[in-house]
């Protein structure tokens, strides 16, 4: 099956929103209600020079943000009365006004989007330069704020798989936002050559999203999951008889965390890729065809993935492994459960393996 033509995510400024009105008939559309999003503006005849099957939604960006709630909520009015689904982007660092409340519950908004992306807290606090990690802790406590505000169901929160966490820290922050009342959505990072940023394996990912399934269901909880010490689950804490009926239907693989408007396979995203080594978020019909292939994915494991997630994991961390015996072999630093090794080379996976 050939992979879905990827499309883009436009912004335009949401006071034009009349003058798109062919384009924006049958799509959904992201609402932006801060400028502080960075993300490519179009002029009006770039946008008018586009094909409608090119655009598979728009962002409308709020010119100061939260300030301008006259004219947002004008321009949510109209979305309402065309029947256009819109879910909203908020901005973590920016705080959430009283005024904003009203606007809040027009039921237009089905949804209220906060981009987390990244499921450690490590990770979060060594890619945003915060050692003293107030950074996190602001991001969840404003998705706490958002959940009380606009209720239980509403809040959504992005996850990119890839960012170097491990599947239990992405397990670990899954139920710590869906305790809080959020959901989430699993994405997977799109490859950049120049950041150095790389997909998770096809495998990772078809756990991650089991993980995510099982937990925002409320079918098991993390409490429940086993991780062996690279971080990656070997059980995920339900019924063997569940957990079959739950693959061989593919569940999980079709259920990326969205609902109302925007399925899993169409949520365009900018850093989000769908098709890296396979379809990634998958539909029905996906799945129909290839349900074989996809139910053994799950179990396909990339050792060289495992060593560099956790290589990366004790950098960031910075662990000091000075203290270590030097007669002690790499097979028995292995054995003892003491992987993270930064001296490890890609030769070294043979022990690994072994082990």
């Amino acid at each position: 099956m050939n992979p879905v033509q990827k499309k883009t995510w436009f912004w335009i400024p949401y006071k034009n929103i009349r003058k798109y009105e062919d384009i924006i008939a049958k799509t959904s559309i992201m609402c932006l209600l801060t400028d502080e999003f960075q993300g490519q503006m179009l002029t009006t005849e770039q946008v008018n020079g586009l094909k409608k099957d090119e655009i598979s939604g728009l962002i409308l960006l709020a010119g100061q943000g939260i300030n301008e709630l006259d004219d947002i909520s004008v321009a949510l009015d109209y979305c309402e009365s065309e029947g256009i689904v819109l879910a909203a982007l908020l901005d973590p660092l920016q705080p959430i006004s009283s005024q904003l409340i009203p606007i809040m519950n027009k039921a237009v908004l089905s949804k209220f989007v906060v981009p987390l992306d990244i499921a450690s807290e490590k990770v979060f606090n060594y890619y945003h330069q915060d050692e003293s990690g107030r950074k996190w802790e602001a991001y969840l406590s404003y998705i706490e704020d958002l959940v009380q505000m606009a209720g239980e169901g509403r809040v959504y929160v992005h996850l990119f798989a890839g960012c170097g966490e491990t599947e239990e820290q992405f397990a670990r922050t899954c139920q710590l936002l869906i305790d809080i009342g959020a959901r989430v959505i699993l994405l997977s990072l799109d490859p950049n050559n120049a950041l150095g940023a790389k997909p998770c394996s096809i495998g990772r990912y078809r756990r991650m999203q089991v993980i995510r399934y099982l937990i925002d269901h409320h079918i098991a909880s993390y409490y429940q999951m086993n991780f062996n010490q690279f971080g990656s689950v070997y059980d995920f804490g339900v019924h063997p008889r569940l957990f079959s009926n739950l693959i061989d239907q593919g569940l999980p693989f079709m259920d990326a965390g969205i609902c109302g408007g925007i399925s899993g396979t169409e949520y365009e995203w900018p850093g989000h890729c769908n098709d890296y080594q396979d379809m990634r978020n998958i539909s029905h019909a996906y799945f129909a065809t290839d349900s074989k292939k996809i139910i053994s994915q799950l179990t396909q494991i990339s050792w060289e993935e495992e060593w560099h997630t956790i290589n990366k994991k004790f950098t960031i961390e910075k662990v000091d492994f000075s203290d270590l015996e030097e007669e002690n072999d790499l097979g028995g630093v292995i054995k003892a459960g003491q992987f993270g090794l930064i001296g490890l080379e890609t030769n070294d996976l043979r022990h690994l393996k072994n082990n």
